[in-house]
């Protein structure tokens, strides 16, 4: 295609040679023509006669005359079609042959038709002035155009009326600046936050920064792909046909694709009394809400109020296409619609039409689809179910849910009986179906529990505690390695929402005495099978093993490792793992050392779990051993050990997968008592971005921090962080965030305020959020909280409607709303919320946190926000998401 469009260059490069060539030299060899020495514009042309033309030379004067190729007739010095003779056609035309019209640079000119035919270029050297091709040697913008001054910032320049130079037009003051061409003042948004994305001039990507007001610092693409539209694609792809397609833009101007397709051409507008219509520049003379055209696919385009051009197509009803002649546009179709095809009954979505054989009209009878118990209904001609919709819809609405039990060192009393204290909560989305919700454990000697949601409602249910436990010598317990059918499966009739909680009270009993309480415990929100992916990196919080005395004279040694947990959905899985630091060896699977990969086959409900080795000699550790004052009346401390850091561990799997990853019982941060079981399920890599708000989640004392931890999914990740607060990175680590991270590599920081964190272009980040320990300082007035762990969700993610759920078993339970815009209309439960946010660093990203009450709840806005979910009690902690969506993010 390139090659074509190559030999087409040269082929009018040669022609406009040939008649350059007639112009110099034809005069001198004795032949002319009778008006030859007449005062032209070189470049013009005329005809001579009814079938040949001549052509201005440079000298002012026309050159020997030249026939029009067979069958075409010359008509104001163009050569085309000869003129129709139909009346009928004469009356319908909307320009006569003749005609011709400059858009820009390029020509457009009346087919043989009658009508317009698509923008075209001159031949090189040439540029269409006055409606015909013209050699012009000196044209450096299009007249009228402006631009910001490249010598001085300020002022706005303007191409004069014959495209030869640039004149000073304006010079911008008062607080303003130029930009694209036109004054605008200071802080004025220019594109959309965080959003927003273009390729510069140097062919590198720019993200609109966090408050719209300007562009981010350019990134190149990598090898192999280029910048189009502010996007990364592969180079060699076109992206329209060279040198002859053309299109209009959405302000009314027209494009035209550059010679090799790789690109378009700048806009430029239609001539005045002309407007851009399907891909050309049309005549815009017409009456309004009378006439009307029709495009090729049959729709309606009517004329517009102002008289000056043509309107969006518009699809007529049913059966009817566009026709020239009917009042209202649209008219019985040749064929009313394509045999066999289905269409949803107008207002009725339980019934189904199907086009007759013919292809003339719809069957009488019709296809049912009835509501039945999974509110089945037509969507686009098909009978869908709740369920079958929410498989097309990506969010963590589903019907397929994996639940398992993850490593915890909480205290038997809580995984006792068929009935433990782990539970999973479903909310039901449907406000008037019930959810009939089947759970079964897919090891085996389980009756399959059957429950029901009514509309709208939550229901908890507690499973029996499926753990998998090992124990060293001396030491208290760790996170098991194996491979066993160890996990829930939980199908519902109509999509609900699904939360864990391990363990979901804070105490048992009368709650009175210390060995009532659970002290360690946290939430996940799960994910559907219909969102999972292929691709997953781990993040956790990097395990430590402290040594001290118990009650002030037991010495023990508490190893507090970390974990990640796969599960298959579907049978014969192929998963590859790379451990980023030492595991242990388990039941029917080897240990694997850092950076080794080993593949497993899992079937449908079997479970790959990985623990971190209790091997904490690690070469990288500069900070092995050392002492810690005691922050706790129940432990001394003694010495305390760094242990191996699974964040940045992969999982590559040929189907789909549920991963989840977290920590048996952690201190957040090291050092600081008490240590919480953490646990979330993995977003999978292909709906990482960017760009998040981290926003500090209310503290049970207002002075304790959160700690975030970075995940990089690609070589070259480089962060920036509003405010700088880059390089707090937590006391005894080396994580800093103020460096570049390569694929599985991570960072802490510490952080009081809340911040935006932006990754650059090509390399999205997965952030984990972390609440602290509840004796962070070692004089605290409270009892409520300790470590637990969220992963936030990124800013693409966000939602503008929420089905969510707030346990009914811990004292204080909060929600925190973020968004980019602080004047969206937000509804909780059927009330308008009184939105109050807090601006973050002066950036367009906010904040608000209100106290929540136990139950489902449900929250609509009219934009997108993210939402958490987190809450308190003796001890204890838990945190969520309250839903994301899971769409595909391209980078």
């Amino acid at each position: 295609m390139r090659e074509a469009a190559i030999r087409k260059q040269w082929a009018l490069v040669w022609t406009l040679l040939s008649a350059m060539l007639i112009v110099l030299f034809g005069s001198a060899c004795g032949s002319s023509s009778g008006d030859g020495g007449d005062a032209c514009q070189p470049g013009e042309t005329r005809c001579e006669g009814g079938a040949s033309f001549s052509t201005c030379g440079n000298d002012g004067s026309y050159g020997p005359p030249s026939a029009c190729p067979v069958n075409q007739v010359c008509t104001a010095g163009v050569c085309q079609g000869e003129i129709p003779t139909d009346g009928d056609a004469d009356a319908e035309a909307e320009c006569l042959p003749a005609d011709s019209l400059c858009v820009g640079d390029m020509i457009q000119r009346c087919r043989p038709d009658g009508t317009w035919g698509a923008p075209g270029n001159c031949a090189p050297g040439m540029a269409c002035r006055e409606g015909r091709c013209t050699i012009v040697t000196d044209t450096i913008c299009q007249p009228g155009q402006t631009r910001c001054a490249e010598t001085e910032l300020d002022a706005v320049e303007v191409c004069n009326d014959d495209g030869t130079a640039w004149t000073v037009s304006e010079t911008c003051s008062g607080g303003k600046y130029c930009y694209e061409g036109e004054c605008i003042d200071e802080g004025t948004q220019i594109c959309d936050p965080l959003v927003e994305r273009r390729c510069n001039s140097d062919g590198e990507v720019q993200i609109c920064n966090a408050d719209g007001t300007a562009w981010g610092d350019p990134e190149p693409c990598q090898g192999g792909y280029r910048c189009f539209e502010g996007n990364c694609i592969p180079e060699g792809d076109l992206v329209c046909e060279p040198a002859t397609e053309t299109r209009c833009t959405p302000e009314g101007e027209v494009q035209s694709c550059n010679e090799d397709g790789s690109d378009w051409l700048d806009p430029v507008p239609c001539p005045a009394g002309f407007a851009c219509v399907g891909d050309r520049c049309e005549s815009g003379a017409c009456e309004p809400n009378v006439d009307f055209k029709c495009d090729a696919d049959g729709r309606v385009q009517w004329c517009l109020p102002s008289g000056d051009g043509y309107g969006s197509p518009e699809a007529c009803p049913p059966g009817q296409t566009c026709k020239p002649g009917e009042a209202d546009g649209c008219g019985a179709a040749f064929l009313v619609c394509v045999p066999g095809s289905r269409v949803c009954a107008e207002g009725d979505p339980h019934k189904i039409l199907e086009c007759n054989d013919d292809g003339s009209a719809y069957k009488e009878s019709y296809i049912p689809c009835p509501a039945g118990d999974t509110g089945s209904a037509c969507v686009n001609g098909e009978c869908l179910s709740l369920c079958q919709l929410a498989e097309r819809q990506d969010s963590y609405i589903g019907c397929e849910y994996w639940p398992v039990v993850l490593p915890n060192v909480v205290d038997d009393a809580f995984k006792q009986g068929n009935e433990s204290e782990y539970a999973v909560v479903i909310s039901n989305t449907n406000p008037s179906l019930t959810a009939s919700v089947t759970i079964e454990y897919t090891g085996g000697g389980m009756t399959p529990r059957n429950v029901t949601v009514q509309p709208g409602k939550d229901l908890t249910v507690r499973l029996p505690y499926k753990e998998k436990t090992c124990q060293a010598a001396g030491q208290e317990s760790f996170a098991c390695t194996y491979k066993d059918r160890n996990a829930f499966r939980l199908q519902s009739t109509i999509p609900v929402t699904v939360v864990q909680f391990n363990p979901i009270t804070a105490c048992v009993g009368a709650c009175t005495s210390q060995s009532d309480f659970a002290y360690t415990n946290d939430a996940s929100l799960l994910l559907p099978t219909h969102v999972l992916g292929e691709e997953h990196l781990v993040l956790t919080y990097r395990t430590g093993m402290p040594k001290g005395l118990l009650g002030g004279f037991q010495e023990v040694e508490l190893l507090m490792p970390t974990y990640f947990t796969i599960v298959g959905t579907q049978d014969g899985t192929s998963v590859t793992v790379k451990a980023h630091a030492p595991t242990v060896a388990g039941q029917g699977v080897g240990a694997l050392a850092a950076g080794r990969s080993a593949t497993y086959t899992l079937n449908r409900g079997e479970v790959l779990q990985f623990g971190s080795s209790p091997d904490y000699a690690l070469a990288d550790d500069t900070t092995s051993f050392f002492e810690q004052p005691a922050v706790s009346p129940n432990f001394t401390w003694i010495n305390y050990r760094f242990g191996p850091e699974l964040s940045g561990s992969e999982v590559i799997s040929d189907k789909p997968v549920a991963v989840y990853a977290g920590n048996e019982c952690s201190f957040v941060p090291h050092f600081r008592w008490a240590c919480d079981h953490l646990e979330q399920q993995m977003y999978p890599t292909k709906t990482w971005t960017t760009q998040y708000i981290a926003a500090r989640m209310r503290p049970p004392l207002d002075a304790h921090p959160n700690i975030y931890k970075i995940l990089a999914l690609n070589d070259g990740t480089e962060l920036t962080t509003k405010p700088n607060v880059i390089d707090q990175t937590p006391p005894f680590s080396n994580a800093s965030c103020d460096k570049v991270l390569n694929r599985g590599d991570s960072c802490m920081i510490e952080a009081t305020e809340d911040f935006i964190v932006l990754a650059n272009t090509g390399h999205p980040i997965l952030v984990g959020q972390f609440l602290v320990g509840q004796d962070y300082f070692t004089n605290e007035s409270s009892d409520e909280g300790d470590p637990a762990y969220i992963l936030v969700p990124p800013v693409e993610q966000y939602r503008s409607d929420y089905v969510f759920l707030v346990p009914s078993t811990y004292n204080s339970d909060y929600l925190t709303i973020l968004a980019t815009n602080p004047d969206v209309e937000i509804t909780l439960d059927d009330a308008t919320l009184n939105t109050t946010f807090t601006r973050i660093s002066n950036v367009n990203a906010y904040k608000m946190t209100m106290p929540i009450g136990d139950g489902t709840h449900t929250l609509t806005a009219n934009g997108r926000v993210g939402l958490l979910v987190y809450g308190y009690d003796s001890y204890v902690s838990y945190a969520y998401p309250a839903g994301l969506d899971l769409s595909y993010v391209p980078f």
